[in-house]
């Protein structure tokens, strides 16, 4: 059975996400583009996060999967009036960033290509983003 110790990975927070940023560009945080720690740790927050009452969890700075999110939705169009009084645009998105992550490790670990899943997920992000808007305008 495949089994991870998450904690002998390193850290990935806030602080690496924006080193990866600064040096690669937004692209670096797609799921793709991240190294295997980056993605495991990815995947450990995600989990905690939608699992585990995650939305009573406090962002931290030692966790960047709250911020990529953020980041992400921005990078697929969102602004902050959709994000005003809609928890579930950022619920979704993190839900679709997680099985983005899910299907990157199963392909990593499996080792067979598959269809471009951060471009879907980038679609996927436009998408949600363009439903708010007309839910909100609605």
């Amino acid at each position: 059975m495949l089994r991870v110790d998450t904690s002998t990975l390193g850290p990935f927070g806030l602080t690496e996400l924006e080193a990866l940023v600064k040096a690669k560009g937004w692209e670096a945080m797609l799921p793709g583009a991240l190294s295997d720690a980056e993605l495991l740790q990815l995947s450990d927050q995600l989990v905690d996060f939608l699992r585990n009452d995650g939305l009573a969890m406090e962002p931290r700075r030692d966790r960047a999967a709250m911020s990529m999110t953020l980041r992400l939705l921005i990078e697929a169009g969102a602004k902050h009036q959709d994000f005003v009084d809609n928890l579930p645009l950022y619920f979704y998105a993190m839900m679709a960033l997680e099985h983005a992550v899910d299907r990157e490790i199963a392909k990593r670990v499996t080792q067979r290509e598959s269809l471009p899943a951060d471009s879907e997920l980038m679609q996927v992000l436009r998408d949600l983003v363009s439903e708010a808007r007309s839910k909100a305008a609605a």
